[in-house]
């Protein structure tokens, strides 16, 4: 016996302890009760203790060492006790850490250049508003323009004057000609006994070529004017946004500031040059420098991706798995190295203006957002397509992908579009709220950014064959629920990805309490191993590993920009902060997800007490995704999991297991028969009633919804403004929109949820007439089924399958995709309606009590013929009565052949939730702040008002939240009444 850890608990603890087996360590707990008169109490093995598998308990621990008679392991052992005082630090304090060291580092640089500024201008002396002053600046914002404005501050003779005199003014008249205007604007403004003079005038440039362009300034036909209004100085500052500006004759010691861009400059009257000679624009060199590197962005991964086409297509059969696993790893690199090239490129040089002076034909399309936005994202997405397409042969003879080359580029399309679409549409929506007040504008954009977004990952799933199907029954599904039991995690869901096209091997722990698994990994893994599969996604979900990961990307883009944006800005001008951000909150989001991968695989051995299974699995799954068993540590960095051997490593090393028996499990190929059977309506054919139906259905429904409750109220307001309607009659009309508003939801409730029965109840009659029962001939009706007496919540439906039901003789038949049966009339105890569903449009259903033997249950069947939910209460009764009617006296008739098999139901336990748990708080709270969004938005599409004793947008929001509050009340009633 090994080691092993004790937990204390309330007058218990649990104790661990490791077996070594013969090949493999086996973990064992047991829970010991204290009391004062007796010794400690075993009270049984197990695999597990309860109270250990929560992450609160078996991570916040520290040891302490302790002698406990009567037991002599043969290492040293520590006890675990639980420690208020010493918690870990978790990775989300950690990030937050972080980001507050450089959020105080920020603050510091921003102090420093703040400080280092003021005092530069400390030493320029500033301005001195007590004598006359003249300011001329210089702005070149292109190669044809030139904006100049000329201030003069002169004092006026007399305090009271409120005008210059005629000397002064005429002066004042002479310098836009000695500035040498095309065009040109004199203003004069008095104030406190002193006269501004600003003339704002416009001259063509000269330029030299399509890059570049000069401009002369005549500083000497100033001088004379300005010396009759006795300034002796003449402030200068030049600035250029169109490559870099250089000024001659060379300033020298009269600079006050330079840059590549501005310059600012003081001459005394007495020193002024005559003429100064503005350069402003690109280096031939630097033109050629551009075009250069942007050809080499784009065909330089162009040629890698061929030589290394070249290379995979040459190795030999036994190198697949490492070949294809390094060919899709650069690749992938090589994909976000274009990226943050291009952003890099973007932003550290003026690519773009470069690009609209070399050619006047695309000057039009870069000088609006679209065509810049267009610049930033089509050559690198060129770039990666065509990566992808010139990939097809290694991902059909290497990868052995089933996909088509334009399948290929159609996926490597949408994965890039489905986040660059939605994302611009969001920037152009900010821009459009918050820079240039076009609130209609920005509303459409995030509305289209949302319906892109969704449609793209639709198109996405789609081309991916990625197409889910729920397993709501089955020993696998019991078996998942029994180890999610002592992990505290709710599962609302699991899920299979069936076998097609994609031909993954995977399993993966999604949010909301869901884990879904390939079908393929179930076939080929035997159930221990599926059970440390299983349990690895488990520990996903206990330890909240998904917010864990978005909170480190999250903090270190925050934290790494604001030091990196300061360094741009005060340190470094022209650093790419944003790509380096990028990049660092990349690698911290890798580091994490690695660190969480180790935690999930011991804490999955922790659960099962079998680290051999998990070894195992991880061995299958390198193997049968073409993945080598391990790659260097150098790779690692830019992956989001640690190597196969260095993940059973670790299991080894945590859990005693030899290196001998590492290696043997690593090179294991069981391929045992002892694996988990899906049921028929997962694997043999696609379901009717299917997880995509049902998502569909619940989709169009919740949106119907909540346009309904948004548009109805904007309607009656824009009707109310445009009548101008006051006091009791603008009242009237309030409440009869709330009134409309909730008659149509009514009418949305009562027709849409049924809405593609017909075509179910078709296509299901269909298939079991293929299966050789004649439906129609024996009578068979429509029916949706739900185990239990009680309503509960299947996927979104409180139906958990679809079939039909008929009775022959003194038999009654149920054939449904989930299940079949049949029970004889003296086998039903009890024919009962049940209340169902309390909505507004109620859904009652009727209870079927039967008993065979020892067995014994109750299901509930409703009708699903009907055409709207307002025909479902007199369809039960008539369905109950005509149930009753073959019960109490069955027609006698011969039993159709090919039925003697079914036997009464064996359903089992079935995934569902309860109304209480469907209805919780923050679920209704972001469903109101969802349809108060909506409102809002939809009213600055319709113009209304914002004012509180206006009939607007807060009148709109109102009335959607309180009709919602209103649909929703019998259902919180009947919540209520099930908690």
């Amino acid at each position: 016996m090994l080691p092993f850890q004790i937990w204390l608990a309330d007058k218990s603890f649990c104790v661990g302890w490791v077996e070594q087996r013969e090949t493999h360590s086996q973990i064992r707990f047991q829970w010991v009760t204290l009391t004062p008169t007796q010794p400690p109490r075993a009270s049984g093995s197990q695999k597990f203790c309860p109270s250990i598998s929560n992450s609160s308990t078996s991570t916040h621990t520290h040891p302490v060492m302790v002698r406990v008679s009567g037991i002599a392991p043969s290492r040293r052992f520590v006890v675990s006790k639980r420690s208020r005082r010493s918690r870990p630090i978790s990775s989300r304090h950690a990030w937050l850490g972080i980001a507050l060291i450089a959020i105080a580092l920020a603050w510091c640089l921003g102090s420093w250049g703040s400080r280092s500024l003021a005092q530069d201008w400390d030493d320029y002396g500033g301005y001195d508003y007590d004598t006359p002053s003249a300011y001329l600046s210089v702005n070149i914002t292109n190669l044809e323009l030139v904006f100049m404005s000329l201030t003069v501050e002169v004092p006026l003779p007399d305090a009271d004057q409120d005008s210059l005199g005629a000397e002064e003014q005429a002066i004042a008249d002479q310098l836009p000609q000695r500035l040498d205007c095309a065009s040109s604007d004199v203003t004069v403004n008095t104030r406190n006994g002193w006269s501004t003079i600003r003339v704002n005038c416009q001259r063509p440039g000269s330029p030299l070529s399509s890059w570049q362009s000069i401009v002369t300034l005549n500083l000497s036909a100033l001088e004379e004017p300005l010396q009759a209004l006795e300034i002796t100085t003449l402030q200068v500052g030049m600035y250029g946004t169109v490559g870099q500006l250089v000024v001659t004759p060379a300033l020298g010691d009269r600079l006050r500031y330079a840059s590549s861009t501005s310059y600012n400059t003081v001459f005394a009257l007495s020193d002024l040059p005559e003429t100064l000679t503005l350069q402003i624009g690109y280096q031939t060199s630097t033109i050629v420098l551009q075009a250069s590197l942007g050809i080499a962005l784009i065909l330089l991964p162009l040629g890698l991706i061929l030589w290394m086409r070249h290379h995979a297509l040459q190795v030999a059969p036994d190198q697949a798995a490492t070949t294809w696993f390094s060919y899709q790893y650069w690749l992938g690199l090589l994909s976000s190295a274009v990226w943050i090239s291009w952003l890099v490129l973007l932003l550290s040089f003026d690519t773009l203006m470069i690009v609209s002076l070399i050619g006047d034909r695309w000057a039009w399309l870069l000088s609006t957002t679209w065509g810049t936005s267009l610049m930033f994202v089509a050559p690198p997405l060129l770039v990666n397509v065509l990566s992808y397409a010139l990939s097809y042969p290694v991902f059909r003879n290497i990868g052995q992908q089933d996909w088509s080359r334009l399948e290929l580029i159609q996926q490597s399309l949408l994965e890039q579009i489905q986040v660059l679409l939605p994302l611009m549409f969001v920037i152009a929506g900010i821009r459009d709220w918050f820079f240039t007040g076009a609130l209609r504008l920005g509303v459409v954009w995030m509305i289209l950014a949302v319906v892109s977004r969704v449609v793209l990952m639709q198109w996405l799933m789609t081309s991916q064959d990625l197409t889910v199907q729920s397993l709501s029954m089955g020993d696998l599904r019991d078996r998942i629920f029994d180890l999610a039991k002592p992990t505290g995690v709710k599962l609302n869901q699991v899920y299979i990805l069936p076998r097609g096209r994609n031909k993954m091997v995977n399993a993966f722990a999604l949010q909301g309490g869901q884990v879904m698994f390939t079908q393929s990994l179930l076939e080929q893994l035997t159930k221990d191993e599926v059970d440390a599969v299983v349990a690895h996604e488990l520990a996903h979900l206990q330890y909240g590993h998904h917010q864990s990961l978005q909170g480190s990307w999250l903090w270190a883009a925050i934290g790494c920009g604001l030091i990196t944006f300061m360094i741009s800005t005060l340190v470094l001008p022209g650093f790419p902060w944003l790509p380096v951000t990028l990049v660092v909150s990349l690698l911290a989001y890798y580091l994490t997800s690695r660190r969480h991968e180790h935690q999930a695989d011991v804490q999955a051995v922790l659960l099962t007490g079998n680290p051999k299974a998990m070894i195992t699995a991880l061995a299958k799954l390198a193997q049968f995704n073409q993945m080598p068993l391990e790659w260097g540590k150098r790779q690692e960095l830019l992956l989001t999991h640690p190597s196969m051997r260095r993940r059973a490593a670790a299991i080894a090393s945590r859990y005693d297991v030899s290196p001998e028996h590492l290696d043997e499990w690593l090179a294991e190929s069981d391929e045992s028969p002892d694996t988990y059977s899906l049921p028929t309506a997962v694997t043999d054919a696609v379901p009717i009633f299917s997880t995509t139906f049902k998502q569909r259905v619940t989709t169009r429904l919740s949106r119907s919804l909540l346009l309904v409750l948004t548009l109805t109220p904007t309607l009656a307001a824009i009707l109310i403004n445009t009548w101008q309607l006051t006091g009791g009659l603008a009242w009237l009309g309030m409440i009869l929109g709330a009134i409309a508003t909730f008659g149509v939801v009514l009418a949305v409730i009562n027709w849409m949820p049924l809405l593609g029965y017909r075509k179910l109840e078709q296509q299901l009659g269909e298939r079991l007439q293929n299966q050789g029962l004649p439906i129609d001939a024996w009578g068979g009706r429509f029916v949706g089924l739900s185990p239990g007496a009680n309503p509960r919540i299947y996927e979104g439906f409180y139906n958990w399958d679809l079939g039909f039901v008929w009775w022959v003789g003194d038999r009654l038949y149920y054939a449904g995709e989930q299940t079949h049966f049949c029970l004889r009339a003296d086998q039903i105890t009890q024919i009962q309606r049940r209340p169902g569903t309390q909505g507004w449009w109620r859904s009652p259903t009727v209870g079927l009590y039967w008993q065979d033997g020892e067995q014994a249950g109750v299901f509930t069947l409703v009708p699903t013929s009907v055409r709207s939910m307002r025909q479902i209460p007199p369809a039960v009764r008539q369905f109950q009565r005509d149930l009753e009617a073959w019960q109490s006296q069955p027609i006698p008739a011969p039993l159709p052949e090919g039925l003697g098999s079914w036997t009464s139901p064996q359903i089992g336990e079935v995934t569902s939730q309860g109304i209480a748990e469907m209805l919780t708080v923050n679920q209704v709270l972001n469903s109101f702040v969802t349809l108060g969004i909506a409102a809002l938005g939809l009213s600055v599409l319709a113009q209304l008002p914002f004012a509180w004793n206006q009939v607007g947008a807060w009148y709109v929001a109102g009335t959607a939240i309180l009709v919602s509050i209103v649909q929703l009340f019998p259902l919180l009633r009947q919540r209520r009444a099930s908690s």
